[in-house]
């Protein structure tokens, strides 16, 4: 995965698993953002080593050329690289732990509740940012 999202753009990479993931949580019950997000967070760490792989590196490029500073497919490789390894690392021990989901609530009255909090606070928010208290 990690060779291939340095080749070509990442996001057709990612909305190319989205059918499997989806299949993934009907079989299995796993989520879809379980696979998902680690995938699209390691296909954008290892899309930034080549210059065709993002748009950005080829913005980057297109602005230095004109200063004079020529870059070939790989000049951002050096950096990327080891940024991808050290993040595909943080995203092997991290993501089981923030993707894990929250347990169902059986009482409904409870999510009443907080549908209530988010509308008052989002009002609040609304007010303090007219400067009306």
């Amino acid at each position: 995965m990690g060779i291939l999202s340095a080749l070509i753009n990442t996001t057709p990479i990612v909305a190319m698993l989205i059918p499997a993931a989806n299949e993934l949580e009907q079989q299995s019950g796993v989520p879809a953002r379980r696979v998902l997000l680690p995938v699209a967070h390691a296909t954008t760490l290892a899309g930034s080593a080549t210059m065709i792989s993002t748009s950005s590196n080829l913005l980057i490029a297109g602005l230095a050329a004109p200063q004079g500073v020529d870059m070939s497919m790989f000049s951002f490789a050096p950096i990327a690289v080891p940024v991808a390894l050290i993040g595909w690392l943080v995203l092997y021990f991290a993501a089981p732990l923030t993707l894990q989901g929250q347990p169902e609530s059986d009482d409904a009255g409870d999510d009443d509740q907080e549908g209530e909090d988010h509308l008052r606070h989002g009002r609040d928010h609304r007010r303090l940012a007219r400067g009306v208290h």
